[in-house]
């Protein structure tokens, strides 16, 4: 780590105490990946087959399961095509981070998103170009949307993904879901709007409208 810059009298300058601070952040940008490093390691070497995990999602299985409360079943944390682990692991990889389970899912699941369907998104990460918690945020959102939807939001976000804003992300995600998945839209209000002439009581001319 830099030591801040010393004047004659040993006081840090005011331009060393930024140089110092800016240090301490790029050391806690490249800790953040590390973690992130090693979580997807043990993805890799801990997801399930592909055969055992649509096993898991069988309804034989899922009878069994409601009658053996104590056993582990797939956990899906991220999107299609992404790898799936053991749930009873995934909750002690939580607990190895100091996360809850739900917390420690959703961080495990949002990492599997980045690494397995947003390559050029995690390419930006890895080369310390986009901060952690920004791609999560990108992560969170897509989570839900197909693979050529994923492919989609990493195309265009990627190459300015370190100066996108939040509002921008959010933009091009409902852009993938109206493309590759409208069905998950939200549904529109229906409009129940009804507009009453009534003519049969019209006096001089004029007639009573209600509009509800």
């Amino acid at each position: 780590m830099r030591k801040a810059l010393l004047t004659c009298d040993d006081s840090p300058t005011p331009v060393g105490l930024v140089a110092a601070v800016r240090a301490a952040a790029e050391v806690k940008k490249q800790a953040a990946l590390t973690e992130a490093y090693a979580v997807l390691e043990w993805v890799a070497a801990r997801q399930l087959p592909e055969d055992r995990a649509a096993e898991e999602w069988a309804d034989d299985h899922l009878d069994e399961m409601a009658k053996d409360r104590f056993g582990s079943q797939a956990l899906h944390l991220a999107g299609p095509g992404a790898p799936v682990v053991e749930e009873d692991e995934a909750y002690e990889i939580a607990a190895a981070l100091g996360l809850s389970r739900q917390s420690g899912s959703r961080y495990v699941g949002e990492l599997i998103e980045l690494r397995y369907r947003r390559p050029r998104i995690w390419s930006r990460v890895t080369a310390l170009d986009l901060p952690l918690w920004k791609a999560r945020k990108i992560a969170a959102a897509t989570c839900t949307l197909p693979e050529a939807g994923a492919a989609y939001v990493d195309a265009q976000l990627a190459w300015a993904a370190g100066r996108t804003t939040l509002a921008q992300i959010d933009r091009t995600v409902d852009e993938a879901m109206v493309r590759f998945a409208p069905d998950l839209l939200p549904e529109a209000p229906s409009d129940h709007r009804d507009v009453i002439v009534d003519l049969d009581n019209a006096k001089h001319g004029l007639v009573s409208i209600d509009a509800l």
